[in-house]
C-alpha cells in the first residue's frame, strides 16, 4: 500500500513561544481519486507535538493531478515534481510574507 510522502523544512525566523516553525510538504492520495501536494506551516513543541491552526496558519495546495493512480511511484514522482528546490524556496518566502502580513494586521 502506498504511503504519503512528507518532508520538513524548518524556518527559524518564524519560531515562537518555544516552538519551532516547520514547513511541512506533503503528497498523498485524494479520497476522490488522484494525487495532491500541499504545504503548510506547523509549530513543533519541544516534546515533539505539533500545532496548526486550520483557519489561521499558512497552507497552500501546490499541485493536484486527478488522473494519477495512488501508487508509491506516482506519489514519489508527484512529490519531487511539486517540491523542487526552487519551489521550496518560493514557498518559504510565501510563508514569511504571510506571517509578516498577519503581524501587521494585529499591530
Amino acid at each position: 500500500m502506498a504511503k504519503e510522502a512528507t518532508q520538513y523544512v524548518y524556518i527559524p525566523e518564524l519560531d515562537k513561544e518555544g516552538k519551532r516553525a516547520r514547513l511541512t510538504l506533503l503528497t498523498d492520495k485524494q479520497s476522490s481519486g488522484g494525487i495532491y501536494s500541499a504545504a503548510q506551516i506547523e509549530f513543533e513543541s519541544p516534546d515533539g507535538g505539533t500545532t496548526f491552526l486550520l483557519c489561521g496558519d499558512f497552507r497552500k495546495n501546490v499541485l493536484r493531478t486527478p488522473s494519477l493512480r495512488g501508487t508509491q511511484k506516482s506519489i514519489d514522482t508527484h512529490h519531487a515534481t511539486a517540491f523542487t528546490p526552487e519551489a521550496i524556496e518560493a514557498l518559504k518566502m510565501e510563508a514569511l510574507a504571510f506571517y509578516a502580513a498577519e503581524a501587521k494586521r494585529f499591530d
